[in-house]
């Protein structure tokens, strides 16, 4: 009991540690849309309020103008992010589950609700803005739409560094005020982060499982599956794709049990993915 007690403590520490979403007022996001720095969108914390004996804070996009909207937010003492829907606060961003968990978030409109799944966690992702370590990766999706997947990744005491959205638009962040810290990229991002293949799901998997890769500028790709021996057991993906998010489905029915990789190409871009085959 008391070796249970310690190691919940230290996950703890470590989960609160890992600061996701910083919440302070001032706080300023601006992202690029498509890597044009000259069409930015800027997030906010723009004040603080007590409800109750519960600090919120109203966060949501300034500029442009038009596009401008305020979400009132909190922190969870382990840091993860609830957000009032219709005066009632639901878990937004959960920063404690394992990749390949799933929950759900309400739309403001009672009719629709989205499946929210983790997508990736503890891992490096490149950008323009440079190398974040520890991320943490989820999906956005309603159920009732097709092809209205959102991913969000984040870094700690950054924040949410990219947004993917369904029709293939990518939104980078370009520059930030965090807690006072102040940091602004020139660059447009370089060939090789314009791509990313996400881990597959499920994995452990028995037979099939679902690989999903985002393209955001037109190339050729190209993914394959190989064996521990490094063999081509199969092309999944070999043609010219346009910009968006894509998915395919890899059936490993006639394969035995065991570990395989996936590869994906494009442009000077390279990254491959562990899959786990279990009969």
């Amino acid at each position: 009991m008391k070796q249970t007690i310690i190691l919940s403590l230290v996950l703890f520490t470590r989960l609160a540690a890992q600061d996701y979403f910083p919440l302070e007022v001032g706080n300023t996001w601006t992202y690029c849309l498509n890597s044009d720095t000259s069409d930015t969108r800027t997030y906010q914390v723009s004040d603080s309020i007590n409800i109750g004996d519960m600090k919120y804070f109203l966060y949501g996009m300034v500029l442009p103008p038009q596009y401008n909207f305020i979400d009132t937010i909190r922190k969870d003492p382990v840091g993860n992010i609830w957000k009032k829907v219709n005066g009632i606060d639901y878990l937004w961003f959960d920063f404690t589950k394992d990749s390949g968990a799933v929950y759900t978030f309400p739309d403001h409109d009672p009719l629709y609700y989205y499946n929210v799944k983790i997508v990736d966690i503890n891992f490096t992702l490149q950008t323009c803005t440079g190398n974040y370590s520890q991320c943490y990766k989820m999906s956005f999706d309603i159920p009732q739409y097709l092809d209205e997947e959102v991913f969000y990744s984040f870094a700690p005491q950054i924040g949410i560094i990219e947004i993917w959205w369904p029709e293939g638009s990518h939104n980078l962040l370009y520059s930030a005020s965090i807690n006072g810290s102040t940091g602004v990229v020139n660059e447009r991002p370089s060939p090789a982060n314009l791509f990313e293949l996400i881990q597959n799901y499920p994995n452990p998997f028995n037979p099939i499982t679902t690989i999903k890769y985002s393209v955001f500028t037109s190339s050729f790709v190209d993914i394959k599956i190989f064996d521990v021996l490094g063999r081509v057991i199969e092309t999944l993906v070999s043609d010219e794709k346009k910009p968006g998010n894509y998915n395919i489905n890899f059936n490993a029915s006639k394969l035995p049990s065991g570990l395989y990789f996936c590869r994906m190409q494009a442009k000077n871009f390279e990254e491959t993915k562990k899959l786990l085959l279990i009969k």
